[in-house]
């Protein structure tokens, strides 16, 4: 089979996967609707963590988030997230960009995810843009995670979720730690993101290999900067036949009408994929 038919082939699965399996959004969109409205079913805990990074050599901030019910006695998955230029930690959860506390909760009272995921907001700007995020997260917050929450404590329980500049900090580190984490989700990715060749090297055998979920999302009307570099992944991804689900967020721009179902999404996807299953096996979903 010549490389042009490999392409096609690529393509057509790759299609047929994003076309099945991407979540609906509720009939009313992005910006109404429940799905994302505080108060309607049993609220998970939200608290801010300040800790010792010895790769920042300072107390660096997190607000880490436990589901309804969360017990000790229970083992859970855990998503670290990265917010955007210039926001903070908690952002993931208060304001109107991603809510995801919220929506993890409305998502476990409807019953579309099982018993919900442990869900850390880093600091992702500690020391500015010259902040060392992946051996922070690797080395320093993982590590305080597992060693303070009932977590499995491994990849295939472990997942990343960043929007705009966040977004390109959860391509570099999730790809790149994927001994790490199994479950990826940027959203409205800032070109920030390194080059695919190097996100994807070997072609993308590894990525083929140990992903269980990769969740790429942007805007209609997103910067177009960011629109041309995650559609390229996304083409490179059905250039080397990489599984993963895309989505644009029709009428939207740079801003939580992206990013919120983006969360909403990658919630059901990774829970379907086995972020929370105690059974989960390292199998590309």
């Amino acid at each position: 089979m010549n490389t042009f038919y490999k392409f096609l082939l690529a393509l057509f699965i790759s299609s047929s996967l994003n076309a099945k399996t991407v979540p609906t959004m509720p009939n009313d969109g992005p910006d109404n609707g429940s799905y994302d409205k505080p108060n309607r079913y049993p609220a998970g805990k939200v608290e801010s963590v300040n800790f010792y990074s010895s790769v920042a050599g300072k107390n660096v901030d997190m607000v880490v988030y436990t589901p309804p019910y969360y017990s000790k006695d229970k083992k859970y998955g855990v998503i670290y997230c990265y917010q955007g230029l210039g926001d903070s930690a908690i952002h993931v959860f208060n304001g109107d960009w991603v809510k995801a506390g919220i929506i993890s909760d409305n998502l476990i009272g409807e019953r579309k995810i099982s018993q919900g995921v442990i869900i850390v907001a880093v600091d992702d700007q500690y020391n500015g843009r010259n902040s060392n995020v992946q051996d922070m997260t690797i080395i320093d917050a993982i590590a305080y995670i597992d060693s303070n929450y009932a977590t499995y404590a491994d990849a295939e329980h472990r997942g990343i979720f960043g929007y705009s500049l966040g977004g390109g900090y959860a391509f570099n580190v999730g790809l790149n730690n994927l001994d790490y984490f199994h479950y990826i989700s940027p959203s409205s990715a800032a070109p920030n993101k390194l080059e695919d060749a190097i996100l994807f090297p070997d072609d993308g055998s590894d990525a083929k290999e140990k992903l269980k979920c990769l969740f790429i999302s942007w805007a209609e009307h997103d910067y177009d900067g960011f629109i041309i570099s995650n559609q390229a992944t996304v083409d490179f991804c059905n250039s080397i036949g990489i599984p993963h689900h895309s989505w644009v967020a029709k009428g939207q721009g740079h801003s939580g009408g992206v990013w919120r179902p983006a969360m909403w999404n990658f919630l059901q996807l990774a829970d379907k994929a086995g972020i929370s299953d105690p059974d989960s096996k390292n199998t590309v979903n």
